[in-house]
């Protein structure tokens, strides 16, 4: 190899794979070349990737001119959890190479759903996201976009999808009427998949109508999204009503848009006063960050 740095290689079905210590990884770090601004969220995100035996030997490590110049995050990741990694090993003369680096999109969590043969992807990816904002530590706050600290990395969605068996089935159910109404779709969809679970788990009657329908996806598609057959003291009625404000205020600084937690945490409580009959009169958002008790019919 043409560079100082002693680096153990291993062949493996035609490739030359590089193993790199923890050691190693803080010296070559320490003497890389000029790079971009290091982002720690990036580095410790990759850290416990390693620590939890998830990362896998595709990432290359670039060298010019015996300095490293791509790279540098799998080293501070290796130097925090104290995790050798493996990668490929990339060695050129010319300093201009770097400008190309990164300059792809990087695949997302869509991307890899799609690869796996899912649809609706985009839905699915933001759904499982709310899913797991949701059974967070923090549970899921009433902010734009919930929280990013609580963001799935690709190498996790998979996984995250096998928690939750039955959520394409919402996916594909509410984003063929999503059109309906101005929500949320990831936030619209989770409620969908936690009204359906809760019945599904008591082992209730779930078809109630000469269309195969449950009780959830009535709520969602006909009352929901759709305002059909609602007075103006039905929770339903009252709920939307406190939705249409928040559109129609979105434009405004003073107020911010309609958020997943609002249509989730709320949902879930107008869905609560639907099924018990109750009236309404006014709407007022849960105080808790953290998932209500669901009531079933």
């Amino acid at each position: 190899m043409n560079t100082k740095y002693k680096i153990k290689t291993e062949n493996r079905n035609g490739n030359k794979i590089a193993i790199i210590q923890p050691a190693l990884a803080e010296r070559i770090f320490k003497e890389r070349c000029s790079n971009r601004p290091l982002s720690m969220e990036t580095a410790r995100l990759y850290a416990k990737a390693m620590r939890a035996g998830d990362w896998k030997p595709c990432s290359q490590l670039s060298f010019c001119n015996g300095r490293l110049d791509d790279g540098q995050h799998r080293l501070m990741a290796s130097i925090l959890s104290g995790i050798p990694f493996e990668g490929t090993v990339y060695h050129h003369t010319d300093p201009d190479t770097f400008a190309v680096f990164d300059v792809g999109r990087k695949r997302n969590n869509a991307d890899v759903l799609a690869i796996e043969g899912k649809k609706n992807t985009t839905a699915l990816a933001s759904t499982l996201q709310v899913l797991e904002r949701i059974n967070s530590k923090d549970g899921l706050p009433n902010v734009v976009g919930g929280s990013s600290r609580v963001a799935v990395p690709t190498y996790k969605i998979m996984e995250v999808l096998q928690k939750h068996p039955h959520i394409e089935e919402s996916v594909n159910f509410v984003s063929a009427h999503k059109k309906y109404y101005q929500l949320p779709i990831a936030s619209t969809i989770a409620l969908h998949y936690y009204l359906t679970k809760q019945i599904k788990d008591l082992s209730l009657i779930v078809e109630v109508d000469n269309k195969g329908r449950t009780q959830a996806d009535i709520f969602i598609v006909d009352k929901l999204l759709k305002g059909l057959s609602l007075r103006e003291n039905d929770p339903v009625y009252v709920f939307r009503r406190y939705i249409d404000k928040m559109i129609a205020r979105a434009g405004s600084a003073a107020f911010q848009p309609v958020t997943h937690f609002m249509v989730l945490m709320g949902g879930i409580q107008t869905w609560n006063k639907y099924i018990k009959g109750e009236t309404a009169k006014v709407f007022k958002l849960p105080e808790s960050n953290f998932m209500p008790k669901i009531l079933v019919p």
